[in-house]
């Protein structure tokens, strides 16, 4: 009606510019034109302002009212976070209403399915009423057509009779076969991600979209239709499907103003890709079904099949309809059907495998009944797969929380009244499953949690059948739901059976989960984000795909043992083997040094680092910083004299509190002894593993333990209180005078595994506080002690609860050997061989593993490899070895630590997403510091045989310094820094050192003068640790500026400590000219590239 008045009013203005002779013909009618396309702008607009909040039927709904100028809600819509945000706010507001409306583009009305009676009349009782929006079809139809999406009438009744039995249960269940088949395909893809680089990372969407894909095409049609193609097209069924579905950037814009303004007779390449794609997957549909109507008209077979697919079921039930649909709506029924039919089974299978990851438990508890019904019945039949009954809980529980469909918009072709609410005919009303599913009216208040066991108890609200929209319900459900629940299932229970799923390296899995979903390349906020409201970490570049972990990391190796071969064939270029050996031994070490491109500075520097001389560096006192075994070995405060000088008096003692003061006071003050227990077991003893948790379920009741235990309590409550900050210094002395008194007695009279632990303790404390004495007496005391651990070789066989105890305190006395001191080139006293010990990890349950026992346990690893392979090279002999023995050396090395890189537990990875666990830092600066002392005795520039490694060398501990400095950094803006245990001082000196190397070879070769950023870095961290680590930090400091100075620093490159303060990181690395290996190594976007520096020469 408003259209007409509207076109009477042009035609009017026509007339009358006419009748005046005002204008033309031409000119009135193109007034005429501009009259009737102005008035339908005023009228629609003014019809959007008005018609809404004056004279809709629905204006009395409740709604939001805080609606934008002429777009409602939608620009809200579309600007919230997730896209039920909004719904699920209105849904809190009006719990009760039947239906909520709220105004689109243009003030447009739709309605919202508000409750579980307007969701039962909407898509049951007037199903018939409703038709699919114009513009959906219009968007959808062209792809795939009418069919049963957007049948109608009798026309989608027909359909829906001809699709029933098809896909019925019996039916479906008769395809379990090609399940289990295509399930057992995705297992082996597994294993050999297993076996092969990937060491089973595997990105999962693809994966299942892919066994989706080929498991409906199979079920659908007979055949895996991937790579089939007709006579008539060079496209395959897979290329063409993906043509229409996901075409490049014009093809979805065409495809989105196309509904609106006709644009697909436009001649260019999109439109022309879209038609070929269409035509061949349609023609490839069409020669099937001819093939198979073909087949049944001519009956070659006398007997029947007994295992028909999906098509020829679904032409049988269209003979036996008389007048049976055409054989276009059969190919457009196929194409949706194949089409929802694996798109939303991938997407289900990918948010079940994430709560499976995100919940182990859940995972385990499956498993198990899982692996229960194998043992009944091997080879599980379908009837069996749908009697699992967790299963078919956590697939509910999946499809409600994580369902695949975000809603179903209809609208009226006719007027209705529903739930008492009176709805004019072409009104959108949409069901958002989100409205339903995360309702607490209907599934309590833990809505937000996935909690598989709510479906053991269906009752009241939730057993409503309209509770549950994941497939809709009422004559527009889908038809394939049978078929999609066993399927999902099928494949569950052989991942499950075969496989364990964890997140990629350990890393946060609603961080990981992001990825997973597709992004659209418009927006920085992806679907599967937006549906399920996590944050997105979408990236503008993404790098390439299934991006191997260490890859890099082996090519930087491969590539620096290729220049140590390369710089020792150049050596002998132009001269035979014996002449060039002749020429090698003649070579004079300032002859050797002059061939590198460093000045006289950097040389002495180098030759200092390699050779570990620090013999010229005298502290305040005259006598050496260093001193002890080893090359690189301990700081000493105070020289042993030759007798004992009784005219100088002996320094006071420090005042100790009488033993039973300090008893009683102890004994009265509970709060103080759980707070010493719990700082130890979260601050000290996951770096050590000094003792098992259990082990302290009686230290509340010290000093009323037996000897032993209160020796091993002292102990650890001593180096507690002397890292604690509820604690002091003196309160940690007191503890540790109090252990040292019982320790003679306990060694002699005590002998049991927490007199050792106890010692361990000891031995750790004073090494720390570089009382190197006492430090190497407890040390040697425990490893005496050790003798009478029987532990024996490793076995099979499992361990008693006594040998394991046995076996974890053995590698506590072990990690503390290698790292209670910087030594190196010492040779362990314990008496135990190391290669046929029972590893850490293996005496620790499965499920019991955490961040802290593997990292213990692949130091221990990491240790032994430097304890068997490195140690040698600070041996004195190796100075007189040759080069081809040195460089024998290096290369047995360098293989184990890249075989020990290679089978690091992806778990120990630091997830950019998510704040690495101090232990995970610990252990990779660690892995770099030991990289470091693998390189460093190849630094040696005056070595006239090894000389030609040098720069090889000197830009891989540059890179691991780099790596550690990094690694630090991650902790610095926390309040960690402070926990980390005393060994990283240790590091931290290595790291500063080659810092400084570097920072004089820039200088002393005349570059421009470059941040020093790293090297104060460290000093600064120093400082912090000091805070904690005092006698260590404080001893370190000085040695390396000391050091420094000596290497010769001008004075505006060393200016001074204070530069560590006012100097502020500014991302500049500081190092020109030398390429960073100590980040992004192979690693993919989710991960730090902190972990892969190359290693060696």
């Amino acid at each position: 009606m408003e259209s007409l008045v509207v076109t009477l009013a042009s035609c009017a203005g026509v007339v009358l510019l006419l009748q005046y002779n005002c204008a033309t013909v031409p000119v009135a009618a193109g007034c005429g034109v501009a009259f009737y396309v102005l008035g339908t702008i005023v009228r629609k607009i003014g019809w959007a302002l008005i018609y809404p909040f004056y004279f809709s039927k629905l204006r009395n709904v409740p709604g939001p009212e805080d609606n934008q100028f002429l777009v409602g809600q939608a620009i809200r819509l579309l600007k919230a976070a997730g896209p039920n945000d909004l719904f699920l706010e209105w849904v809190r507001k009006w719990p009760d209403a039947p239906f909520i409306r709220y105004l689109s583009f243009g003030n447009s009305e739709v309605l919202l399915v508000n409750s579980l009676e307007a969701a039962r009349e909407v898509l049951q009782v007037y199903a018939y009423s409703f038709v699919k929006p114009s513009f959906q079809e219009k968007l959808v139809g062209e792809m795939m057509g009418t069919g049963l999406l957007f049948g109608v009438g009798e026309a989608h009744r027909q359909l829906r009779r001809i699709m029933v039995g098809p896909l019925s249960k019996p039916n479906v269940r008769k395809m379990l076969p090609i399940f289990q088949d295509k399930a057992k395909e995705l297992s082996d893809i597994l294993d050999k991600a297993i076996e092969g680089e990937d060491r089973g990372v595997v990105e999962v969407e693809s994966l299942f979209n892919r066994t989706a894909f080929k498991v409906i095409s199979t079920a659908l049609l007979g055949r895996d239709i991937t790579n089939f193609r007709s006579k008539s097209s060079q496209l395959t069924f897979e290329q063409s499907y993906k043509g229409i579905l996901d075409p490049p950037f014009l093809g979805k814009l065409i495809m989105f103003i196309n509904p609106f303004i006709p644009l697909r007779w436009l001649p260019v390449e999109a439109n022309l890709a879209f038609i070929r794609a269409n035509t061949s997957m349609r023609t490839m549909l069409a020669e099937l079904i001819q093939e198979r109507v073909q087949q049944m008209r001519l009956q070659q077979s006398d007997e029947k099949p007994e295992k028909k697919d999906f098509l020829t079921n679904m032409i049988e039930a269209n003979f036996s309809e008389g007048k049976g649909v055409s054989e276009q709506v059969l190919i457009d029924t196929v194409v949706q059907c194949i089409s929802a039919g694996h798109e939303t089974t991938a997407g289900t299978l990918t948010w079940i495998t994430y709560a499976l990851i995100r919940y182990p438990e859940i995972q385990k508890r499956l498993r198990q009944e899982i692996v229960s019904a194998q043992q009944k019945q091997p080879e599980l039949s379908a009837a069996a797969i749908d009697s699992i009954p967790y299963l078919n809980n956590v697939v509910s529980e999946s499809l409600r929380l994580y369902s695949p469909a975000l809603s179903a918009p209809w609208e009226t072709g006719e007027d209705v009244v529903i739930a008492g609410v009176a709805i004019p005919k072409g009104t959108t009303v949409t069901t958002i499953t989100a409205m339903i599913h995360y309702n607490p009216s209907i599934w309590g208040e833990d809505v937000n949690v996935f909690n598989p066991d709510r479906w053991d108890a269906v009752t009241g609200a939730v057993a409503n059948p309209f509770a549950i929209e994941a497939f809709i319900n009422g004559p527009r459900t889908c038809p394939g739901r049978a078929l999609a629940l066993l399927e999902i299932k099928t494949i569950i229970v052989e991942l499950l059976s075969h496989f364990s799923l964890e997140a990629v390296n350990g890393a946060d899995v609603d961080a990981l989960i992001a990825p997973i979903g597709i992004c659209d390349g418009e927006k920085p906020l992806c679907g599967n984000c937006q549906a399920h409201r996590f944050v997105c970490h979408y990236e503008v570049a993404r790098p390439a795909r299934r991006q191997k972990y260490w890859d890099r990391d082996y090519v930087q190796a491969l590539e620096d043992q290729v220049r140590m071969l390369s710089a020792s064939l150049d050596q002998s270029k132009d001269t035979g083997p014996l002449e060039s050996s002749r020429r090698v031994r003649q070579l004079s070490p300032s002859e050797a040094a002059n061939r590198l491109p460093y000045g006289p500075k950097t040389l002495k520097a180098l030759h200092d680092f390699s050779s570990m001389k620090w013999a010229s560096l005298l502290g305040q006192d005259g006598a050496p910083l260093l001193a002890g075994p080893g090359r690189f070995s301990i700081f000493s405060r105070t020289q042993l004299p030759t007798f004992e000088n009784e005219s100088q008096p002996s320094p006071a003692p420090k005042p100790i509190p009488s033993t039973e003061t300090f008893l009683l006071e102890i004994e009265a003050n509970l709060s103080l002894k759980q707070h010493l227990k719990a700082h130890f077991l979260e601050n000290l003893n996951p770096f050590y593993k000094f003792v098992d948790p259990i082990w302290l379920n009686f230290s509340d009741l010290f000093p009323h333990n037996d000897t032993a235990l209160q020796l091993l309590y002292s102990a650890l409550f001593g180096a507690a209180a002397h890292s604690s900050p509820m604690a002091s210094k003196e309160m940690a002395e007191t503890f540790i005078s109090y252990a040292e008194s019982l320790v003679q007695k306990c060694y002699l009279e005590h002998l049991c595994l927490p007199v050792l632990q106890a010692l361990v303790i000891l031995a750790w404390y004073k090494h720390m506080q570089l009382d190197s004495a006492k430090g190497h007496l407890y040390h040697y005391m425990a490893i005496g002690l050790s003798n009478h651990l029987k532990i024996g070789d490793a076995t099979q066989r499992e361990h008693t609860a006594n040998e394991i105890a046995t076996i974890r305190t053995f590698w506590s006395l072990y990690f503390l050997d290698r790292v209670a001191t910087p030594k190196l080139g010492c040779p362990s006293g314990i008496p135990w061989d190391v290669d046929y010990i029972t590893p850490y990890i293996d005496t620790v349950p499965a499920d019991a593993v955490d961040m802290a026992a593997l990292t213990f346990d692949h130091q221990c690893r990491l240790y032994h490899i430097q304890q068997k392979y490195i140690d040698i090279m600070y041996t004195s002999s190796f100075d007189s070895a040759s080069s081809a023995e040195k460089q024998a050396m290096y290369a047995k090395a360098n293989n184990e630590m890249l075989e020990f890189r290679k089978r690091i537990d992806k778990r120990l990875y630091i997830s950019r997403s998510k704040k690495p666990d101090r232990v995970q830092v610990v252990f990779w600066i660690s892995y770099h510091s030991v990289l470091t002392n693998l390189q460093r005795p190849f630094l040696n520039p005056f070595d006239p045989g090894m000389v030609q490694n040098v720069p090889a060398v000197f830009r891989s501990a540059t890179a691991s310094a780099m790596a550690i400095s990094r690694l630090l950094r991650a902790l610095q803006s926390t309040d960690e820094v402070k926990y980390l245990p005393p060994f990283i001082v240790q590091h931290i000196l290595r790291c500063a050192l080659v810092h400084g190397l570097g920072l004089l070879a820039v200088e002393e070769s005349g570059g421009q003068r470059v941040s020093s950023g790293n090297f104060w870095f460290c000093f600064r961290m120093l400082g912090e640790l000091s805070m904690v680590w005092k006698e260590l930090s404080e001893g370190t400091t000085p040695f390396a500026l000391m050091a420094a100075r000596n290497w010769g620093f001008k004075g505006d490159a060393l200016p001074g400590i204070e530069e560590a303060d006012s100097e502020k990181y500014n991302g500049d690395d500081g190092y020109s000219g030398i390429e960073d290996y100590g980040m992004g190594l192979g690693m993919s976007d989710d991960f730090f590239g902190v972990m892969g520096t190359g290693f060696g020469l």
